[in-house]
C-alpha cells in the first residue's frame, strides 16, 4: 500500500496518510486522532481489522491484505443536516472508483451500500460507516467516513453464510485488483 503516495493527486484528502499493518478498527483509530486534533482530510488505511464494523454494529470480515479498509476525516466545518448524506456521497465515491478500474455493473443501495450487480443479482461489494465525533468545544464536530471495499477474496475466504450475498472485485472481475491503485482512485474521487 506504500506505493500509493507517488499516484495521490489531492488537495486535502490523503494529505495525512496512515498506514497500519493491523488495527482493531480504522474508524476508531481515526475518531481518537479527531479528538487528538488531526487535520481534516486525514485517511487511516490497515492491512486488516480485529473489529471492522458496519452498520448496525454488525461485524465486517477484515482478512489481512486482500481488502480495503479505509477511513476518512472529514471537514470540521460541514453542517450537521449534510451529514445525513455523507453515507450516499461516499458510497458514489467507492461506485465512480470501482468504474474508473473496472467494467462491472455497479450499483448503490441506500444508504450505505455498493453492490455488484450479475445475473440481475446484486451482492455487496463495499459498505460504508459514519461516525460523526466531537473533538471539543474548539474544534466542534468531525466525521469519520469508514469504507471497506472487498477486493481480492476467493469464493472460499467468505464465510459460507455470506456467499450468497457477498462478492469481491476479484470473483467478479477474474482478476486481482491493485489495491493502491483503487484507494488512490477512491481518494481522488473523495477529494
Amino acid at each position: 500500500m506504500d506505493a500509493i503516495r507517488p499516484h495521490l493527486a489531492t488537495r486535502v484528502i490523503g494529505t495525512t496518510l496512515l498506514l497500519h499493518d493491523e488495527v482493531d478498527s480504522t474508524n476508531r483509530v481515526l475518531a481518537d486522532l479527531a479528538h487528538q486534533g488531526a487535520s481534516d482530510g486525514t485517511v487511516v488505511v490497515a492491512e486488516s481489522q480485529t473489529a471492522g464494523r458496519g452498520r448496525l454494529g454488525r461485524t465486517w470480515l477484515s482478512p489481512r491484505g486482500l481488502n480495503l479498509y479505509v477511513s476518512i476525516l472529514l471537514a470540521r466545518t460541514l453542517p450537521p443536516e449534510t451529514v445525513t448524506w455523507t453515507p450516499m456521497l461516499a458510497a458514489v465515491a467507492v461506485f465512480r472508483a470501482i468504474r474508473t478500474l473496472t467494467v462491472l455493473d455497479v450499483r448503490l443501495k441506500w444508504p450505505n451500500d455498493v453492490l455488484a450487480i450479475r445475473g440481475g443479482v446484486g451482492r455487496k461489494l463495499a459498505g460504508i460507516l459514519v461516525d460523526a465525533v466531537g473533538t471539543g468545544p474548539a474544534s466542534g464536530r468531525a466525521v469519520v467516513v469508514g469504507i471497506g471495499i472487498n477486493v481480492n477474496m476467493a469464493v472460499d475466504a467468505f464465510p459460507k453464510e455470506l456467499r450468497a450475498t457477498a462478492t469481491s472485485l476479484l470473483i467478479e472481475t477474474g482478476s486481482p485488483v491493485d489495491r493502491g491503485r483503487l484507494l488512490a482512485t477512491l481518494l481522488g474521487e473523495l477529494d
